[in-house]
Protein backbone atom coordinates (compact mmCIF):
# COMPACT_ATOMS: atom_id res chain seq x y z
CA UNK A 1 0.00 0.00 0.00
CA UNK A 2 1.29 3.39 -0.90
CA UNK A 3 1.73 6.38 1.57
CA UNK A 4 0.24 9.83 1.61
CA UNK A 5 2.34 12.03 3.84
CA UNK A 6 -0.11 15.08 4.67
CA UNK A 7 2.54 17.24 6.16
CA UNK A 8 1.02 20.61 7.60
CA UNK A 9 3.43 23.44 8.44
CA UNK A 10 1.91 25.63 11.67
CA UNK A 11 2.35 27.95 13.64
CA UNK A 12 0.51 29.52 16.61
CA UNK A 13 -2.70 27.48 14.68
CA UNK A 14 -4.16 25.99 18.47
CA UNK A 15 -7.94 27.24 16.80
CA UNK A 16 -7.39 25.69 13.54
CA UNK A 17 -5.04 22.46 13.72
CA UNK A 18 -6.77 20.44 15.81
CA UNK A 19 -9.89 20.49 13.06
CA UNK A 20 -7.74 20.03 10.26
CA UNK A 21 -6.28 16.88 11.57
CA UNK A 22 -10.43 15.81 12.52
CA UNK A 23 -10.79 16.14 8.93
CA UNK A 24 -8.00 14.36 7.02
CA UNK A 25 -8.90 11.68 9.48
CA UNK A 26 -12.56 11.52 8.01
CA UNK A 27 -10.84 10.91 4.71
CA UNK A 28 -8.86 7.81 5.77
CA UNK A 29 -10.89 5.05 5.33
CA UNK A 30 -11.78 6.30 1.70
CA UNK A 31 -8.46 6.86 1.10
CA UNK A 32 -7.61 3.12 1.71
CA UNK A 33 -9.99 1.88 -0.31
CA UNK A 34 -7.72 3.67 -3.12
CA UNK A 35 -5.04 1.67 -2.01
CA UNK A 36 -3.30 4.54 -0.22
CA UNK A 37 -2.31 4.75 3.75
CA UNK A 38 -2.36 8.28 5.21
CA UNK A 39 0.13 9.52 7.60
CA UNK A 40 -0.40 13.02 9.19
CA UNK A 41 2.51 15.24 10.04
CA UNK A 42 1.92 18.63 11.60
CA UNK A 43 5.53 20.78 12.26
CA UNK A 44 5.19 23.35 14.83
CA UNK A 45 7.14 26.50 14.29
CA UNK A 46 7.84 27.00 17.62
CA UNK A 47 4.53 28.25 18.37
CA UNK A 48 3.86 30.96 21.25
CA UNK A 49 0.64 29.69 21.62
CA UNK A 50 -1.12 25.92 22.50
CA UNK A 51 -0.55 24.41 18.97
CA UNK A 52 1.71 21.87 20.30
CA UNK A 53 -0.44 20.75 23.19
CA UNK A 54 -3.40 20.34 20.45
CA UNK A 55 -0.80 18.20 17.58
CA UNK A 56 0.14 16.16 20.88
CA UNK A 57 -3.61 15.54 22.51
CA UNK A 58 -4.35 14.47 18.18
CA UNK A 59 -0.76 12.39 18.38
CA UNK A 60 -2.58 10.13 21.40
CA UNK A 61 -5.70 9.59 19.56
CA UNK A 62 -4.65 8.59 16.07
CA UNK A 63 -1.97 6.55 15.50
CA UNK A 64 -1.38 7.69 12.41
CA UNK A 65 -0.55 11.41 13.39
CA UNK A 66 2.97 12.69 14.30
CA UNK A 67 4.87 15.84 15.14
CA UNK A 68 8.39 17.65 13.97
CA UNK A 69 9.47 20.50 16.31
CA UNK A 70 11.14 23.49 15.23
CA UNK A 71 13.29 24.85 18.30
CA UNK A 72 12.97 28.20 16.77
CA UNK A 73 10.74 29.69 14.75
CA UNK A 74 11.90 29.35 10.75
CA UNK A 75 8.92 30.71 9.16
CA UNK A 76 6.89 28.90 5.95
CA UNK A 77 10.95 28.42 4.27
CA UNK A 78 11.59 26.62 7.32
CA UNK A 79 8.17 24.63 7.29
CA UNK A 80 8.50 23.54 3.86
CA UNK A 81 12.23 22.75 3.84
CA UNK A 82 11.58 20.36 6.61
CA UNK A 83 8.24 19.02 5.12
CA UNK A 84 10.51 18.26 1.75
CA UNK A 85 13.30 17.00 3.41
CA UNK A 86 11.61 14.43 5.93
CA UNK A 87 9.30 13.24 3.23
CA UNK A 88 12.42 12.35 1.09
CA UNK A 89 13.85 10.80 3.87
CA UNK A 90 11.23 8.40 5.34
CA UNK A 91 9.21 7.80 2.08
CA UNK A 92 9.72 4.99 -0.68
CA UNK A 93 9.76 5.60 -4.54
CA UNK A 94 5.40 5.50 -4.85
CA UNK A 95 4.33 7.38 -1.65
CA UNK A 96 3.20 10.86 -2.37
CA UNK A 97 3.57 14.47 -0.28
CA UNK A 98 0.72 16.50 0.09
CA UNK A 99 1.81 20.03 1.79
CA UNK A 100 -0.95 22.17 2.98
CA UNK A 101 -1.52 25.11 5.31
CA UNK A 102 -2.10 24.51 8.73
CA UNK A 103 -4.87 27.26 8.95
CA UNK A 104 -8.11 25.04 8.20
CA UNK A 105 -8.66 26.93 5.21
CA UNK A 106 -7.91 24.26 2.86
CA UNK A 107 -10.47 21.17 2.92
CA UNK A 108 -8.79 17.53 2.52
CA UNK A 109 -11.88 15.76 0.63
CA UNK A 110 -9.99 17.47 -2.69
CA UNK A 111 -7.44 14.89 -2.35
CA UNK A 112 -9.47 12.05 -4.38
CA UNK A 113 -9.55 14.20 -7.37
CA UNK A 114 -5.98 15.44 -6.48
CA UNK A 115 -5.31 11.85 -6.70
CA UNK A 116 -6.67 11.02 -10.06
CA UNK A 117 -4.51 13.55 -11.82
CA UNK A 118 -1.36 12.06 -10.65
CA UNK A 119 -2.67 8.73 -11.65
CA UNK A 120 -3.14 10.51 -15.24
CA UNK A 121 0.79 10.73 -14.88
CA UNK A 122 1.33 14.10 -13.42
CA UNK A 123 4.22 14.58 -10.49
CA UNK A 124 2.53 18.01 -9.42
CA UNK A 125 -1.32 18.66 -8.95
CA UNK A 126 -1.79 21.99 -7.35
CA UNK A 127 -5.59 22.48 -5.49
CA UNK A 128 -6.40 26.13 -7.72
CA UNK A 129 -8.32 29.06 -6.80
CA UNK A 130 -8.51 29.62 -10.72
CA UNK A 131 -10.35 26.55 -12.10
CA UNK A 132 -13.67 26.95 -13.70
CA UNK A 133 -15.84 25.90 -10.35
CA UNK A 134 -13.46 27.07 -7.83
CA UNK A 135 -14.59 29.36 -5.33
CA UNK A 136 -13.11 31.95 -2.33
CA UNK A 137 -14.74 32.42 0.77
CA UNK A 138 -14.66 34.82 3.42
CA UNK A 139 -11.43 36.37 1.43
CA UNK A 140 -10.86 40.72 2.04
CA UNK A 141 -11.52 42.11 -1.32
CA UNK A 142 -8.24 43.43 -1.48
CA UNK A 143 -6.68 40.20 -0.63
CA UNK A 144 -8.97 38.88 -3.51
CA UNK A 145 -7.15 41.62 -5.65
CA UNK A 146 -3.57 40.80 -4.43
CA UNK A 147 -4.15 37.25 -5.62
CA UNK A 148 -5.75 38.20 -8.61
CA UNK A 149 -2.61 40.24 -9.77
CA UNK A 150 -0.55 37.83 -8.57
CA UNK A 151 -2.01 35.09 -11.00
CA UNK A 152 -1.56 37.46 -14.08
CA UNK A 153 2.17 38.69 -13.21
CA UNK A 154 3.38 35.04 -12.30
CA UNK A 155 1.52 33.89 -15.55
CA UNK A 156 3.46 36.90 -17.54
CA UNK A 157 6.70 36.33 -15.96
CA UNK A 158 6.98 32.56 -14.79
CA UNK A 159 4.46 31.07 -17.19
CA UNK A 160 4.30 27.60 -16.06
CA UNK A 161 2.36 25.48 -18.50
CA UNK A 162 -1.02 24.08 -16.96
CA UNK A 163 -0.51 26.16 -14.06
CA UNK A 164 -3.28 29.08 -12.95
CA UNK A 165 -2.73 29.14 -8.81
CA UNK A 166 1.03 29.97 -8.21
CA UNK A 167 0.44 30.85 -4.58
CA UNK A 168 -1.84 28.16 -2.90
CA UNK A 169 -0.23 25.85 -0.54
CA UNK A 170 -2.34 22.87 -1.10
CA UNK A 171 0.01 20.58 -3.75
CA UNK A 172 0.40 16.84 -4.00
CA UNK A 173 3.98 16.31 -5.23
CA UNK A 174 4.98 12.49 -6.01
CA UNK A 175 8.04 10.98 -4.52
CA UNK A 176 9.99 11.03 -7.99
CA UNK A 177 9.52 15.28 -7.81
CA UNK A 178 10.55 16.14 -4.77
CA UNK A 179 13.79 13.65 -5.05
CA UNK A 180 14.26 15.65 -8.10
CA UNK A 181 14.49 18.75 -6.60
CA UNK A 182 16.58 17.58 -3.52
CA UNK A 183 19.44 16.48 -5.82
CA UNK A 184 19.33 19.72 -8.08
CA UNK A 185 18.75 22.50 -5.17
CA UNK A 186 19.88 20.57 -2.05
CA UNK A 187 18.50 20.01 1.44
CA UNK A 188 17.32 23.75 1.49
CA UNK A 189 15.97 24.42 -1.77
CA UNK A 190 13.14 26.77 -0.46
CA UNK A 191 15.17 30.39 -0.13
CA UNK A 192 12.60 32.79 0.38
CA UNK A 193 11.27 33.84 3.52
CA UNK A 194 8.33 35.58 2.46
CA UNK A 195 5.17 34.04 1.62
CA UNK A 196 6.37 33.99 -2.25
CA UNK A 197 8.57 31.03 -1.24
CA UNK A 198 5.31 28.84 -2.29
CA UNK A 199 6.02 30.28 -5.83
CA UNK A 200 9.39 29.65 -5.38
CA UNK A 201 8.91 25.85 -4.84
CA UNK A 202 6.80 25.54 -7.98
CA UNK A 203 9.04 27.39 -10.25
CA UNK A 204 11.73 25.44 -8.91
CA UNK A 205 9.87 21.92 -9.20
CA UNK A 206 9.10 22.77 -12.89
CA UNK A 207 12.73 23.36 -13.54
CA UNK A 208 13.38 20.25 -12.28
CA UNK A 209 10.68 18.32 -14.35
CA UNK A 210 7.30 19.12 -13.00
CA UNK A 211 4.29 18.25 -15.15
CA UNK A 212 1.23 20.13 -13.73
CA UNK A 213 -1.86 19.85 -13.14
CA UNK A 214 -5.10 21.55 -11.30
CA UNK A 215 -8.13 20.43 -10.10
CA UNK A 216 -10.74 22.92 -8.94
CA UNK A 217 -11.73 24.10 -4.65
CA UNK A 218 -13.58 26.07 -2.05
CA UNK A 219 -10.93 28.18 -0.09
CA UNK A 220 -13.08 28.60 3.38
CA UNK A 221 -10.95 31.37 4.74
CA UNK A 222 -14.02 31.76 7.01
CA UNK A 223 -12.91 28.56 8.29
CA UNK A 224 -9.80 30.59 10.01
CA UNK A 225 -10.17 31.21 13.41
CA UNK A 226 -6.89 34.06 14.33
CA UNK A 227 -5.70 36.70 12.44
CA UNK A 228 -3.76 36.45 9.28
CA UNK A 229 0.35 35.80 9.82
CA UNK A 230 0.36 37.55 6.21
CA UNK A 231 1.69 41.05 5.49
CA UNK A 232 0.18 41.98 2.43
CA UNK A 233 2.69 44.85 1.41
CA UNK A 234 5.60 43.04 2.03
CA UNK A 235 4.50 39.17 0.52
CA UNK A 236 3.69 41.67 -2.78
CA UNK A 237 6.95 43.18 -2.80
CA UNK A 238 8.69 40.14 -2.00
CA UNK A 239 7.05 38.31 -4.94
CA UNK A 240 7.52 40.71 -7.64
CA UNK A 241 10.64 40.94 -6.83
CA UNK A 242 11.33 36.91 -6.08
CA UNK A 243 9.78 35.61 -9.11
CA UNK A 244 11.96 37.92 -11.20
CA UNK A 245 15.26 36.56 -9.55
CA UNK A 246 13.84 33.28 -10.52
CA UNK A 247 13.30 33.57 -14.03
CA UNK A 248 16.24 36.02 -15.22
CA UNK A 249 19.54 36.68 -13.61
CA UNK A 250 20.49 40.00 -12.10
CA UNK A 251 21.77 41.13 -15.19
CA UNK A 252 18.70 40.46 -17.04
CA UNK A 253 17.07 42.52 -14.28
CA UNK A 254 19.16 45.54 -14.55
CA UNK A 255 18.70 45.55 -18.36
CA UNK A 256 14.82 45.39 -17.90
CA UNK A 257 15.25 48.44 -15.48
CA UNK A 258 17.02 50.39 -17.87
CA UNK A 259 14.62 49.98 -20.51
CA UNK A 260 11.62 51.00 -18.22
CA UNK A 261 14.10 54.26 -17.25
CA UNK A 262 14.57 54.77 -21.20
CA UNK A 263 11.08 54.66 -22.11
CA UNK A 264 9.87 57.03 -19.23
CA UNK A 265 12.71 59.54 -20.63
CA UNK A 266 11.48 58.92 -24.69
CA UNK A 267 7.94 59.14 -23.45
CA UNK A 268 8.23 62.44 -21.76
CA UNK A 269 9.49 63.99 -24.87
CA UNK A 270 5.62 63.10 -25.91
CA UNK A 271 3.18 65.97 -26.87
CA UNK A 272 0.67 64.79 -24.63
CA UNK A 273 4.06 64.26 -21.99
CA UNK A 274 3.16 65.93 -18.34
CA UNK A 275 5.86 68.08 -18.52
CA UNK A 276 4.65 69.77 -22.00
CA UNK A 277 1.78 72.11 -22.33
CA UNK A 278 -1.11 70.70 -24.56
CA UNK A 279 -1.14 74.25 -26.33
CA UNK A 280 2.27 72.73 -27.98
CA UNK A 281 -0.04 70.23 -29.88
CA UNK A 282 0.92 69.25 -33.13
CA UNK A 283 -1.56 70.13 -35.93
CA UNK A 284 -2.34 66.31 -36.47
CA UNK A 285 -2.54 65.54 -32.85
CA UNK A 286 -4.87 68.25 -32.37
CA UNK A 287 -7.30 66.87 -35.53
CA UNK A 288 -7.16 63.59 -34.13
CA UNK A 289 -7.91 64.82 -30.24
CA UNK A 290 -10.71 66.92 -31.96
CA UNK A 291 -12.23 63.63 -33.97
CA UNK A 292 -12.08 61.49 -30.50
CA UNK A 293 -14.28 64.67 -28.52
CA UNK A 294 -16.32 64.19 -31.45
CA UNK A 295 -16.87 60.60 -31.08
CA UNK A 296 -17.53 61.12 -27.96
CA UNK A 297 -20.39 63.63 -28.21
CA UNK A 298 -22.02 60.94 -30.33
CA UNK A 299 -20.61 61.89 -33.94
CA UNK A 300 -20.17 59.14 -36.09
CA UNK A 301 -16.46 58.02 -37.55
CA UNK A 302 -16.09 59.50 -41.32
CA UNK A 303 -19.72 60.31 -41.55
CA UNK A 304 -19.09 63.72 -39.10
CA UNK A 305 -15.69 64.11 -38.23
CA UNK A 306 -12.93 62.54 -40.38
CA UNK A 307 -9.33 62.89 -41.45
CA UNK A 308 -7.63 60.48 -44.07
CA UNK A 309 -6.16 57.93 -41.12
CA UNK A 310 -7.19 54.55 -40.68
CA UNK A 311 -9.97 53.76 -38.27
CA UNK A 312 -8.22 52.27 -35.31
CA UNK A 313 -6.18 55.88 -34.21
CA UNK A 314 -9.32 57.48 -33.77
CA UNK A 315 -10.31 54.68 -31.56
CA UNK A 316 -7.16 54.50 -29.53
CA UNK A 317 -7.57 58.73 -29.34
CA UNK A 318 -11.11 57.75 -28.17
CA UNK A 319 -10.15 55.11 -25.07
CA UNK A 320 -6.79 57.68 -24.11
CA UNK A 321 -9.64 60.70 -24.31
CA UNK A 322 -11.68 58.09 -21.72
CA UNK A 323 -9.08 57.11 -19.55
CA UNK A 324 -7.86 60.77 -18.51
CA UNK A 325 -8.89 64.12 -20.47
CA UNK A 326 -4.98 65.11 -19.92
CA UNK A 327 -3.29 62.13 -19.46
CA UNK A 328 -4.72 58.94 -20.65
CA UNK A 329 -3.50 59.20 -24.59
CA UNK A 330 0.18 59.87 -22.79
CA UNK A 331 -0.72 56.63 -20.83
CA UNK A 332 -1.05 54.61 -23.86
CA UNK A 333 1.83 56.24 -26.10
CA UNK A 334 4.06 55.20 -22.44
CA UNK A 335 2.74 51.47 -22.63
CA UNK A 336 3.41 51.65 -26.48
CA UNK A 337 6.89 52.69 -26.26
CA UNK A 338 7.68 50.41 -23.67
CA UNK A 339 6.27 47.13 -25.95
CA UNK A 340 8.54 48.83 -28.98
CA UNK A 341 11.58 49.20 -26.81
CA UNK A 342 11.62 45.93 -25.41
CA UNK A 343 10.81 43.65 -28.06
CA UNK A 344 13.49 45.41 -30.07
CA UNK A 345 15.46 44.40 -27.74
CA UNK A 346 14.55 41.09 -27.52
CA UNK A 347 14.76 40.62 -31.24
CA UNK A 348 18.91 41.86 -31.07
CA UNK A 349 19.34 39.43 -28.43
CA UNK A 350 17.89 37.02 -30.99
CA UNK A 351 20.57 37.64 -33.35
CA UNK A 352 23.21 39.14 -31.50
CA UNK A 353 22.54 36.71 -28.17
CA UNK A 354 24.66 39.41 -26.33
CA UNK A 355 22.57 41.84 -23.78
CA UNK A 356 25.19 45.13 -24.66
CA UNK A 357 24.81 44.71 -28.29
CA UNK A 358 21.17 44.89 -28.10
CA UNK A 359 21.20 47.73 -25.22
CA UNK A 360 23.67 49.56 -27.68
CA UNK A 361 20.78 48.65 -30.76
CA UNK A 362 17.98 49.84 -29.44
CA UNK A 363 19.34 52.90 -27.31
CA UNK A 364 20.88 54.07 -31.15
CA UNK A 365 17.63 53.38 -32.45
CA UNK A 366 15.10 54.61 -30.80
CA UNK A 367 17.37 57.78 -29.72
CA UNK A 368 17.33 58.84 -33.65
CA UNK A 369 13.62 57.81 -33.53
CA UNK A 370 12.94 60.65 -31.25
CA UNK A 371 14.96 63.36 -33.35
CA UNK A 372 12.57 62.43 -36.09
CA UNK A 373 9.28 61.73 -34.14
CA UNK A 374 7.98 65.28 -33.76
CA UNK A 375 6.34 64.57 -30.25
CA UNK A 376 4.59 61.71 -31.36
CA UNK A 377 0.88 60.68 -30.98
CA UNK A 378 0.69 59.83 -34.43
CA UNK A 379 -0.26 57.01 -35.99
CA UNK A 380 3.64 55.36 -37.12
CA UNK A 381 3.78 55.85 -32.80
CA UNK A 382 0.94 53.69 -32.27
CA UNK A 383 2.25 51.24 -35.08
CA UNK A 384 5.49 50.72 -33.67
CA UNK A 385 4.63 48.32 -31.11
CA UNK A 386 2.54 46.27 -33.53
CA UNK A 387 5.40 46.04 -36.50
CA UNK A 388 8.23 45.23 -32.97
CA UNK A 389 6.40 42.11 -31.79
CA UNK A 390 5.64 40.67 -35.37
CA UNK A 391 9.46 41.38 -36.23
CA UNK A 392 9.96 39.52 -32.74
CA UNK A 393 7.77 36.47 -33.63
CA UNK A 394 9.14 36.35 -36.83
CA UNK A 395 12.73 36.87 -36.30
CA UNK A 396 12.71 34.40 -33.47
CA UNK A 397 11.28 31.34 -35.88
CA UNK A 398 13.57 32.36 -38.86
CA UNK A 399 16.31 31.99 -36.55
CA UNK A 400 15.79 29.09 -34.14
CA UNK A 401 13.52 27.44 -36.92
CA UNK A 402 11.29 26.40 -33.77
CA UNK A 403 7.81 25.89 -35.19
CA UNK A 404 5.32 28.61 -33.75
CA UNK A 405 2.10 27.55 -32.52
CA UNK A 406 -1.24 28.13 -34.27
CA UNK A 407 -2.09 30.95 -31.65
CA UNK A 408 1.40 32.78 -32.17
CA UNK A 409 0.67 32.80 -36.38
CA UNK A 410 -2.98 34.24 -35.15
CA UNK A 411 -1.15 36.91 -33.37
CA UNK A 412 1.28 37.84 -36.17
CA UNK A 413 -2.78 38.07 -38.33
CA UNK A 414 -3.90 40.25 -35.56
CA UNK A 415 -0.74 42.51 -35.50
CA UNK A 416 -1.52 42.77 -39.38
CA UNK A 417 -5.46 43.76 -38.75
CA UNK A 418 -4.59 46.17 -36.53
CA UNK A 419 -1.86 47.61 -38.98
CA UNK A 420 -4.14 48.00 -41.80
CA UNK A 421 -6.35 49.44 -39.77
CA UNK A 422 -4.11 52.66 -38.55
CA UNK A 423 -2.34 53.15 -41.70
CA UNK A 424 -2.35 51.17 -45.01
CA UNK A 425 1.46 51.74 -46.23
CA UNK A 426 2.52 50.61 -42.72
CA UNK A 427 1.66 46.77 -44.06
CA UNK A 428 4.98 46.81 -46.11
CA UNK A 429 6.78 45.56 -43.15
CA UNK A 430 4.32 42.94 -42.37
CA UNK A 431 4.45 42.02 -46.24
CA UNK A 432 8.34 41.17 -45.85
CA UNK A 433 7.53 39.17 -43.16
CA UNK A 434 5.20 37.17 -44.81
CA UNK A 435 7.21 37.16 -47.93
CA UNK A 436 10.31 35.56 -45.97
CA UNK A 437 8.29 33.07 -44.15
CA UNK A 438 6.61 31.37 -47.52
CA UNK A 439 9.73 32.02 -49.17
CA UNK A 440 11.28 28.95 -46.83
CA UNK A 441 7.87 27.49 -46.61
CA UNK A 442 7.87 26.69 -50.13
CA UNK A 443 12.01 26.27 -50.36
CA UNK A 444 11.42 23.27 -47.50
CA UNK A 445 8.19 21.90 -49.81
CA UNK A 446 6.20 22.17 -46.39
CA UNK A 447 2.84 22.80 -47.79
CA UNK A 448 0.63 21.65 -45.16
CA UNK A 449 2.35 23.76 -43.30
CA UNK A 450 1.64 27.49 -45.70
CA UNK A 451 -1.73 25.88 -45.41
CA UNK A 452 -1.79 26.27 -41.70
CA UNK A 453 -0.16 29.59 -41.83
CA UNK A 454 -2.43 31.20 -44.32
CA UNK A 455 -5.17 30.27 -42.11
CA UNK A 456 -4.40 30.96 -39.05
CA UNK A 457 -3.31 34.23 -40.04
CA UNK A 458 -6.58 34.89 -42.00
CA UNK A 459 -8.27 34.07 -38.56
CA UNK A 460 -5.84 36.78 -36.67
CA UNK A 461 -6.78 39.55 -39.18
CA UNK A 462 -10.54 38.55 -39.10
CA UNK A 463 -10.26 39.01 -35.00
CA UNK A 464 -8.23 42.29 -35.54
CA UNK A 465 -10.64 44.07 -38.02
CA UNK A 466 -14.23 42.38 -37.09
CA UNK A 467 -14.84 45.12 -34.28
CA UNK A 468 -14.29 48.07 -36.62
CA UNK A 469 -15.96 46.55 -39.16
CA UNK A 470 -19.23 45.96 -36.63
CA UNK A 471 -18.70 49.68 -35.84
CA UNK A 472 -18.63 51.07 -39.37
CA UNK A 473 -21.46 48.87 -40.81
CA UNK A 474 -23.83 49.37 -37.81
CA UNK A 475 -23.73 53.37 -38.45
CA UNK A 476 -23.69 53.64 -42.40
CA UNK A 477 -19.93 54.44 -42.53
CA UNK A 478 -18.10 51.87 -43.84
CA UNK A 479 -17.70 53.15 -47.59
CA UNK A 480 -17.14 56.32 -45.76
CA UNK A 481 -13.88 54.72 -44.39
CA UNK A 482 -12.98 53.19 -47.18
CA UNK A 483 -12.81 55.81 -49.51
CA UNK A 484 -11.58 58.62 -46.78
CA UNK A 485 -8.65 56.33 -45.50
CA UNK A 486 -8.24 54.20 -48.20
CA UNK A 487 -9.40 54.38 -52.10
CA UNK A 488 -9.34 58.53 -52.09
CA UNK A 489 -5.30 57.72 -52.72
CA UNK A 490 -6.58 55.52 -55.12
CA UNK A 491 -9.14 57.89 -57.85
CA UNK A 492 -7.72 55.28 -60.82
CA UNK A 493 -10.06 53.05 -59.12
CA UNK A 494 -12.94 55.10 -60.34
CA UNK A 495 -11.99 55.70 -63.63
CA UNK A 496 -13.46 53.62 -66.29
CA UNK A 497 -10.55 51.92 -68.45
CA UNK A 498 -8.77 48.32 -67.55
CA UNK A 499 -5.04 51.05 -67.83
CA UNK A 500 -6.62 53.47 -65.65
CA UNK A 501 -7.26 50.94 -62.89
CA UNK A 502 -3.82 49.30 -63.14
CA UNK A 503 -2.43 52.74 -62.64
CA UNK A 504 -4.18 52.83 -59.77
CA UNK A 505 -3.31 49.34 -58.70
CA UNK A 506 0.51 50.54 -59.15
CA UNK A 507 -0.07 53.46 -57.05
CA UNK A 508 -1.69 51.17 -54.39
CA UNK A 509 1.89 48.92 -54.21
CA UNK A 510 3.75 52.27 -54.11
CA UNK A 511 1.83 53.05 -51.24
CA UNK A 512 2.74 49.98 -49.57
CA UNK A 513 6.11 50.06 -50.73
CA UNK A 514 7.22 53.12 -50.10
CA UNK A 515 10.88 52.37 -49.03
CA UNK A 516 11.34 49.27 -51.21
CA UNK A 517 10.88 46.78 -48.34
CA UNK A 518 9.05 44.40 -50.69
CA UNK A 519 11.11 44.82 -53.71
CA UNK A 520 14.80 44.67 -51.64
CA UNK A 521 12.73 41.68 -50.04
CA UNK A 522 11.93 39.71 -53.67
CA UNK A 523 15.17 40.93 -55.32
CA UNK A 524 17.01 39.58 -52.26
CA UNK A 525 15.47 35.78 -52.05
CA UNK A 526 16.05 36.00 -56.33
CA UNK A 527 20.10 37.12 -55.57
CA UNK A 528 19.41 33.66 -52.80
CA UNK A 529 18.24 31.86 -54.70
CA UNK A 530 21.05 31.87 -57.74
CA UNK A 531 23.62 31.68 -55.16
CA UNK A 532 22.29 28.49 -54.08
CA UNK A 533 21.82 27.04 -57.31
CA UNK A 534 26.19 26.88 -57.90
CA UNK A 535 26.35 25.91 -54.42
CA UNK A 536 28.25 28.95 -53.14
CA UNK A 537 25.85 29.11 -49.46
CA UNK A 538 25.74 26.39 -47.19
CA UNK A 539 22.73 24.74 -45.81
CA UNK A 540 22.57 25.97 -42.47
CA UNK A 541 20.32 29.58 -43.02
CA UNK A 542 22.99 31.82 -42.34
CA UNK A 543 21.54 34.02 -45.36
CA UNK A 544 18.41 34.81 -43.57
CA UNK A 545 20.85 37.38 -40.68
CA UNK A 546 21.75 39.20 -44.19
CA UNK A 547 18.31 39.23 -44.96
CA UNK A 548 17.25 40.78 -41.34
CA UNK A 549 20.20 43.53 -41.73
CA UNK A 550 19.13 44.54 -45.11
CA UNK A 551 15.68 44.35 -44.10
CA UNK A 552 16.54 46.69 -41.18
CA UNK A 553 18.20 49.02 -42.93
CA UNK A 554 16.13 49.54 -45.60
CA UNK A 555 12.73 49.76 -43.48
Amino acid sequence: MKNIYAILPCYNEEKNIGSLIEEWNSEKEKLQKEDYNLKIIAINDCSTDNTRDVILEKKSKYNNVDIIEHEQNKGLRGGLNTAINYFHTHAKTEDLLVLMDGDNTHSPKYIHEMLEKINEGNNCVIASRYEKGANIVGLAENRKLMSNFAKVYYTAVLHIPNVKDYTCGYRVYTYEIINNLIEKCGENAIKEKSFACMMELLYKVYLVGGKFAEVAFELRYDNKKGESKMKVFNTASRSIVTALKLKYDIYSIICFLFLTLFTIFLSLQNNYSPIRSTDFLGHDCGIFSYIAFAMQKGKVLYLEAWENKGPLLYFIYYIGLSINERYGIYILETIGIFISVLFSYKTIKVITNKRIYSIIGVVYAFSAWHFVNEGGSFSENFALPLICVGLYITTKYILTGNRLSNFQIVILGILTGLISLLRLNMLAIFAAMFITIGVILIWKKEFKEIARWLICGIIGFVIAITPSIIYLVKNGALMSCLNTAYFDILSGFNAGSILDRLEALKNMLAIMNPTGVITVTILFFAIMAIINLIGKLRKDGKYIYIYIYIFAGFY
